[in-house]
């Protein structure tokens, strides 16, 4: 039952009116005028509630309490003699206004504000609140929201309107330039809100580190406006660079160069020059240069960065072989083979630009596992890449980005259809690869050596492939000293030296599905005396038992087109049984 002195909360104004006595009482003296209070009623409508003063009575207003007990009633007095009626008294001011429901709750010791007080009316304050969360959704800020919070004890929950201070604010700073002043972009994760402010003033230009060059001069670019500064005419040395911006912008004295038998190019047989950075030039008596000749730069010692032209269109065997001290070397989208040996022994090699894409660079013919240039990072369009995206390019071509170890993701496209030998083989920090669907045929070892390479592994081998099909293609084992492997049923192709050494394999089964069995992939299996190929088998590479002793059922009635005419050569000694039916 509530406190008798709740009733005051329904604001009942207790002034009190004075008047005169009875008898010969002096006239009275003049109230005091009381002070303006503020409703109950007002408070709680302030508060966020709506309704008439009936519903806030209504509100405040608890259960009834039981009826008391009837008193006894008390003896009745004698009547006192009725004395002289006094002077009627002078009518007193206006007494004080009645105090509000909240002063009488700060008088009774609680402490807090009006929200505080309505609070405590309604219980709230005993409850254990969550954070408040967001209920009205949709494109609406969120001072016209509404917000909800969950008592942690009882499930009680608690509503209020939203306000400024409801965002939730993402700041992004933009800095200043030589054209433009900076500021902060606010905006709010829960209604989108965005708020411009923090200006700071334009500052000075921000210059370019490099300069940037054409065939006749050099300046460096301010990077917000058009402003430059610095600028000047190239002036060059032997070498063919600027000596002050260091552009190659002529050509290296000391190349030799020969014309064609044909005679219709050019091409670079030798140097001859003490200059160590080399610009080679396009023309040459008035020919294209298009090769660099058999063992042009062979042994040099003193040469550290080669610029080649894009009038080249191929690169000779031993080119640069043993060129100990180059760094760097520049190769147009214009070179479509490297020979023998190019770039080997190149020790200090560490950068390789490239001016084409990356579907370009995977087509060039490279001779062999040492005609490429072996170098950490390999750049496109000066851009170091380390995540390669292969999107229209059918093949990636034999040793395409053999020894680039900054290399760490590649995206195969759908479009690639097959993966030449050893194709990403010395690329030390690679990581991952997708294996599409569209790939067909992988050569050999095609990931030697990529130790940080994460594969599927099951039953001893090693797998790559893509999101629903892990087990797409065999590459490797995972230790060729061991005497059982077992294929995935799931797998469609079995890598080019993917059993290669497996000296104590006795036996393996080839499940139906598989589709391609790329070169070697069998190759020094001494104690595998039989298989059978399954007629799924369509492509088959060379010398993919070399060095066996063995009997190959076929399941195919003759050899498949798909297969190399070496499919089986190299063997020790080899009896091909064809259409083999099973036993």
């Amino acid at each position: 039952m509530k406190k008798k002195w709740l009733i005051s909360l329904a604001t009942l104004t207790l002034g009190v009116a004075t008047f005169g006595l009875v008898g010969c009482g002096e006239p009275g003296e003049k109230g005091d005028k009381g002070d303006n209070g503020k409703s109950a009623y007002e408070i709680w409508l302030e508060a966020g509630n709506e309704g008439t003063e009936e519903d806030f009575l209504a509100f405040l207003k608890g259960e009834k309490g039981d009826q008391g007990e009837k008193g006894n009633q008390g003896d009745k007095g004698d009547q006192g003699e009725k004395g002289d009626q006094g002077d009627k008294g002078d009518q007193g001011e206006d007494g004080l206004d009645g105090k509000s429901a909240y002063e009488i709750w700060l008088d009774n010791g609680n402490e807090g504000t009006e929200e505080d007080f309505l609070a405590w009316l309604k219980g709230l304050n005993d409850h254990t609140f969550g954070d408040w969360q967001v209920f009205t959704d949709g494109d609406v800020p969120c001072e016209q929201r509404m917000f909800y919070r969950i008592c942690e004890d009882c499930s009680v929950i608690e509503w209020k309107n939203g306000d400024y201070d409801d965002h939730d604010w993402e700041i992004v700073t933009t800095e200043p330039t030589c054209i433009s002043q900076g500021y902060d972009t606010k905006t709010c994760k829960i209604c989108g809100k965005v708020e411009i402010e923090n200006y700071t003033p334009v500052s000075s230009h921000h210059w370019e580190t490099e300069y940037t060059t054409n065939k006749s001069f050099h300046w460096i670019d301010c990077k917000d406006c058009d402003a430059t500064k610095d600028s000047g005419e190239h002036t060059t040395d032997d070498s063919g660079y600027c000596t002050v911006c260091d552009a190659p912008v002529g050509d290296t004295e000391g190349l030799l160069y020969a014309i064609s038998a044909d005679g219709t190019y050019a091409e670079v047989i030798g140097y001859e020059g003490t200059a160590t950075k080399v610009i080679i030039a396009d023309t040459y008596g008035d020919l294209p240069v298009k090769n660099i000749y058999v063992d042009a730069f062979y042994n040099n010692d003193n040469i550290t960065s080669v610029v080649i032209p894009d009038s080249v269109t191929s690169i000779g065997g031993y080119a640069f072989y043993s060129c100990n001290s180059l760094t760097a070397v520049v190769i147009p989208d214009s070179v479509t083979s490297i020979g023998e040996w190019a770039f080997s022994n190149c020790e200090s090699l560490t950068d390789v630009y490239y001016n084409g894409t990356i579907d370009d660079w995977v087509q060039i013919e490279f001779e062999d596992d040492s005609s490429g240039p072996f170098a950490e990072n390999f750049y496109i369009n000066n851009q170091l890449v380390t995540e390669a995206k292969i999107t229209t390019a059918t093949k990636i071509n034999d040793y395409a980005f053999e020894g680039f170890d900054g290399l760490t993701s590649v995206v195969i496209g759908d479009s690639v259809t097959s993966i030449g030998e050893q194709a990403f083989s010395g690329c030390n920090s690679l990581t991952e690869i997708v294996i599409p669907d569209s790939v067909t045929s992988i050569g050999g070892w095609p990931f030697y050596g990529c130790n940080k390479l994460t594969y599927n592994t099951y039953r001893n081998c090693k797998y790559l492939g893509n999101e629903d099909n892990p087990y797409y293609a065999l590459i490797e084992v995972v230790d060729n000293n061991y005497s059982s492997y077992q294929i995935h049923e799931d797998t469609k192709i079995i890598a080019g030296r993917a059993f290669d050494g497996c000296a104590r394999m006795g036996s393996i089964i080839i499940p139906d599905g598989v589709t391609s069995i790329g070169n070697g992939a069998f190759m020094s299996c001494g104690c595998l005396t039989e298989i059978v190929i399954p007629d799924s088998v369509t492509s088959i590479s060379n010398y993919v038992f070399w060095g066996c002793d063995l009997t190959i059922y076929c399941e195919a009635a003759s050899r498949p087109s798909g297969w190399d005419s070496n499919w089986d050569y190299g063997c020790y000694s080899v009896n091909v049984v064809w259409g083999y039916k099973g036993e």
